[in-house]
């Protein structure tokens, strides 16, 4: 049991840049690798909450426009995880309280760029831990006008 719980929280504390999102369609294909023609290995449905543990890189596709690709995890039974990519298009959060500032950089003092309302929708780009302010994470974040910038995470679901 000990061994297990060491495991648990040395991943935990290895993999500080992993975040979760939601599908947004329904049968989206997860690949093998990052790219279109790349073998589908799973299709997963609408409201399937993955794990992002990288992002990749970003390609235009003509029906959905410019997106990152996504390294993710998921459950694909109840004990078991499996792994591929996703293409952002397909992968959302939202603003989980009104008036949460959307900054230039990943600072409380940083420039305010403008106020978000609860439930706006944001792309998540990156993630990044500021040690002097006691391990706060910041998301970096696409907004639906393709605005993009930093976000204190505790405001993101």
């Amino acid at each position: 049991m000990i061994k297990k719980i060491s495991l648990l929280i040395t991943f935990l504390v290895i993999n500080t840049n992993i975040f979760s999102a939601i599908i947004t369609h329904d049968k989206v294909n997860v690949r093998e690798k990052p790219d279109t023609t790349s073998s589908v290995i799973f299709s997963l449905n609408k409201g399937k909450e993955v794990w992002i543990k990288e992002v990749g890189k970003e390609e235009k596709i003509d029906k959905f426009g410019s997106h990152y690709w996504y390294s993710v995890s998921f459950a694909s039974s109840p004990n078991n995880f499996s792994e591929g990519w996703i293409f952002g298009a397909f992968l959302v959060n939202k603003i989980s309280e009104n008036r949460v500032n959307l900054r230039a950089e990943a600072s409380l003092e940083s420039k305010v760029i403008r106020s978000l309302k609860k439930g706006t929708k944001v792309i998540i780009h990156d993630l990044k831990t500021i040690i002097e302010q006691e391990y706060a994470e910041w998301y970096y974040v696409e907004l639906p006008d393709k605005e993009k910038g930093w976000v204190h995470s505790k405001y993101v679901k």
